[in-house]
């Protein structure tokens, strides 16, 4: 798996952080992250898949993305996306792709499309999109051809370690819709979605302004502010149960917090520690980066950069279920290469309820 590729320096809270969301392997069959030479690719508790690979040149913003839900006739799609060049219009018109120098039998011109993110993308089409995967798999190369430019250069070394992984996170293995060659069969387990209820909504009148001393001493390492300085959280979570949440670390593009829970007067201080989803690296979080909460959803998120351009990195919710925080949603990006949120792999996802 690539390490994330920033483009400033950071605290090192902040890489050992990020460095654990793309190195850490997992079982398979479980949500997690893999690296396979050119390829990254990531598999949510739902068993869906999305995989990357980027050119050789670091300096070009442009990507396959190769996508697979875990249902049994969920089909493949793949999307080419290259960044929108200042001269309106240069990304236009048909664009050819061929693999190891030869065309994809029965994949025509594709019609990229500029869409609001500053990236021109060309789907490909849905009868057309598993022969591109297995040709994807199979060869060294992928070249996209574009009107009066240079070619683009996609490598492609992995894709047959990566398709053997998604098809065994799938239970594909074997099947006739498997995108490997590896024997099989392996069972195949639709996974269910999971459910999170949300507590009740609670007053936020009548909390302290400041965070408490009691709190601060239950933190003990916080540097302080420099400016401008962050104002805390501070928000009631249930009655008598107050989330402070002071920032207490910053680099150039995060601000690390440290979590507590206390009362309205600071007392019963004890530290909070974030639960993280199987495939994140570690367990658990306590100091999560640029977070908001929303009393209203009783969401909390947070949103670690990888570098200030913040298209990589990661960003967890969670919801207050009256007692604790459960994980609803994660979304990584290893790979500091451009590309936009939407675009992002899922670690986990769940549905909230209230």
């Amino acid at each position: 798996m690539s390490v994330l590729r920033r483009s400033a320096p950071v605290l090192s809270r902040v890489a050992l952080a990020l460095a654990a969301v793309v190195l850490f392997g997992v079982p398979a069959r479980a949500a997690g992250q893999k690296g396979f030479k050119d390829w990254m690719v990531v598999c949510d508790n739902l068993n869906t898949c999305v995989a990357f690979v980027f050119p050789t040149d670091q300096a070009e913003q442009a990507w396959l993305r190769l996508e697979r839900g875990g249902r049994t006739d969920d089909p493949v799609t793949v999307t080419i996306a290259v960044s929108a060049e200042e001269q309106p219009g240069a990304g236009g018109g048909s664009w050819g792709l061929t693999v190891d120098g030869e065309p994809i039998p029965g994949l025509g011109a594709l019609k990229p499309v500029e869409d609001d993110t500053g990236f021109w993308r060309a789907d490909i089409p849905a009868d057309q999109a598993r022969a591109v995967a297995l040709a994807a798999r199979d060869g060294a190369v992928m070249g996209l051809t574009r009107r009066g430019r240079t070619p683009i250069i996609l490598p492609l070394s992995g894709g047959a370690a990566t398709m053997i992984w998604i098809d065994e996170q799938q239970g594909r293995l074997g099947s006739p819709t498997a995108l490997s060659k590896a024997p099989g069969p392996s069972p195949f387990v639709v996974a269910a979605m999971p459910i999170r209820v949300a507590g009740p909504a609670v007053p936020q009148g009548g909390l302290p302004t400041t965070v408490p001393p009691s709190v601060m001493t239950a933190i003990g390492d916080c540097e302080e502010q420099t400016e401008p300085a962050i104002d805390p959280i501070i928000a009631r979570l249930a009655p008598g149960v107050v989330l402070y949440a002071p920032v207490c670390s910053r680099g150039a593009y995060n601000a690390i917090y440290s979590l507590v829970l206390a009362d309205e007067l600071g007392g019963g201080a004890r530290v909070l520690h974030l639960p993280l989803p199987e495939g994140f690296g570690r367990a658990a979080i306590g100091d999560p980066m640029n977070i908001d909460y929303n009393p209203e959803t009783r969401m909390l998120t947070s949103f670690a950069k990888g570098r200030g351009l913040g298209d990589c990195g990661d960003e967890t919710q969670w919801v207050w279920d009256g007692k604790a925080f459960q994980v609803v949603v994660s979304r990584v990006m290893g790979d500091c290469r451009g590309v936009p949120f939407d675009d992002w792999p899922t670690l986990y996802q769940a549905k909230v309820e209230s």
